[in-house]
C-alpha cells in the first residue's frame, strides 16, 4: 500500500501584499520514538505566496504530496509542522502573519490484486 499527504495553508495579514515563505516538515514516530528530537524532521516543502490584499483570505497549496513508508507502518505517530520563514531572502512582507487553518488531507491506497 501506498500513502500521501497534501498540506494547504490558510492565512491572512492585516496589511501589504508582499511575498511570505512557509516550511512545511513531518517526522514519523513508532511506538516509544522521540518525540522531542526535531533532528527527525523531514522538511516536505518551502513554498513562497504572495498575500493576496490586507485581511483577506489566502490559502496555499505546499505543491507537493509527500508519501513515505512510514506513513503506512501500523501504529505510527506522524506529526506535521508547519512555519513562516521570515528569515529567507524570499520572505518581504515586513507584517506579521496570521495562521488561521493547516489542513491535511491523507489518502492511504491498497493496490488491487489481479484476478485469475
Amino acid at each position: 500500500s501506498t500513502t500521501a499527504a497534501d498540506v494547504d495553508i490558510y492565512y491572512t495579514s492585516e496589511t501589504g501584499t508582499n511575498d511570505v515563505v512557509w516550511v512545511v516538515r513531518y517526522e514519523c514516530n513508532a511506538d516509544n520514538g522521540d518525540l522531542d528530537d526535531d533532528a527527525g524532521d523531514v522538511t516536505m516543502a518551502s513554498i513562497t505566496d504572495t498575500v493576496a490584499a490586507a485581511e483577506l483570505l489566502n490559502i496555499v497549496d505546499a505543491g507537493t504530496d509527500f508519501t513515505s513508508a512510514e506513513f503506512a507502518a501500523v501504529n505510527t505517530y506522524c506529526k506535521v509542522c508547519v512555519l513562516r520563514d521570515a528569515n529567507a531572502v524570499g520572505d518581504t512582507h515586513a507584517a506579521d502573519i496570521g495562521l488561521l487553518r493547516l489542513i491535511v488531507n491523507y489518502t492511504a491506497v491498497t493496490p488491487l490484486s489481479p484476478t485469475a
